[in-house]
């Protein structure tokens, strides 16, 4: 019976870690990432217009952003099943064509590094938009 009761509350915390994260938890994970990566001011309110300078500090914000939301692992990098739901969750359309298309390892890289230049494929090429308000 403890091994049950063990195996549920386990299983409780996985399923709860692994929720698609609400627009309300994603914009937290955004915040507390800017909090914990001590993003310089200037770049942090670049990053909350969507506008995503090519340096570390936001490279590093996006793979915390990633972490938080389940969607990166920094051995494995993006899941892209994950990604998909999340983006969907969040108001934004990409295809699986596109997310393989720039989900790929970065040989040699850090952690911030590979996450960010991964994301950053995405935004370049226009894979991920904003889906149109009905």
């Amino acid at each position: 019976m403890k091994s049950l009761i063990i195996f549920c509350a386990i299983f409780a915390v996985v399923f709860a870690n692994w929720s698609t994260p609400t627009k309300e938890q994603f914009k937290q994970h955004r915040d507390d990432c800017l909090k914990e990566g001590n993003v310089p001011e200037e770049t942090a309110n670049k990053i909350r217009k969507e506008q995503y300078p090519n340096d570390r500090d936001t490279y590093c914000y996006i793979r915390c952003v990633g972490s938080k939301s389940g969607i990166w692992n920094d051995r494995k990098g993006y899941d892209i099943d994950r990604s998909l739901q999340v983006f969907e969750a969040n108001g934004y359309e990409v295809t699986r064509e596109n997310l393989e298309r720039c989900f790929a390892p970065l040989p040699g890289a850090d952690t911030c590094t590979w996450a960010g230049v991964n994301m950053r494929c995405l935004r370049d090429n226009k894979y991920v938009t904003k889906k149109a308000s009905a």
